[in-house]
């Protein structure tokens, strides 16, 4: 019918701006919900000894007390809580800007003109590509140091695991012998009245 163009033809294509909007729109809606069901990433890293932790152990771990490992294993959960849900959160932030990054692509490529290959080289230095790409390089930088750092974190928290159980039999090992220890006296204080009373 005239003044009706066919179903072919027509560009449901999103604006650049709006569709990164779209995303970071569903990013955010995403933490949203999730803090609505009171799942919220620890946002500070814990206090060890009145100062912020930094995920390096204090020397000595091997020599600590019992309260003192109690109170060190306790940091180490909430720093690998800390770092866990640091990571997560840039992994999908990852996800968001690869998404946002595919789209600029294939947004500005269709601007472009000339062979494929000129094409391709004239959409990685165009601006619009280079600021969503610097920013995705960004969270990928984040989201591979924070998955060293939390793996890390998790050895240092098996590390004083160990250590509380090394703590523990040392400690029942010890209470053991005093109890055998103090048997043997008693038995050979009662051998000794009994001899004196022959």
């Amino acid at each position: 019918m005239k003044g009706r163009g066919r179903v072919e033809d027509l560009d449901y294509s999103v604006d650049l701006r709006e569709g990164q909007d779209l995303y970071n729109h569903a990013s955010d809606k995403a933490q949203e919900d999730l803090a609505n069901l009171g799942i919220i990433p620890r946002d500070e890293p814990p206090e060890y000894n009145g100062a912020e932790y930094d995920g390096r152990l204090p020397t000595g771990v091997s020599k600590m007390t019992m309260g003192e490992l109690s109170d060190l294993m306790l940091v180490c959960t909430k720093w690998a809580d800390f770092i866990g849900g640091m990571h997560q959160l840039f992994v999908a932030k990852k996800r968001n800007f690869k998404e946002q990054l595919d789209m600029t692509r294939a947004k500005i490529r269709k601007t472009k003109a000339g062979a494929k290959a000129d094409k391709d080289d004239d959409t990685i230095i165009d601006s619009r590509y280079v600021q969503i790409n610097a920013l995705y390089m960004e969270i990928c930088e984040k989201a591979d140091i924070t998955e060293h750092v939390y793996a890390a974190a998790r050895r240092d928290r098996d590390y004083v695991s160990r250590a509380i159980t090394a703590t523990q039999t040392a400690m029942e090992s010890n209470q053991r012998v005093e109890s055998v220890t103090k048997t043997a006296e008693r038995g050979s204080k009662l051998r000794g009245r009994r001899g004196k009373r022959r």
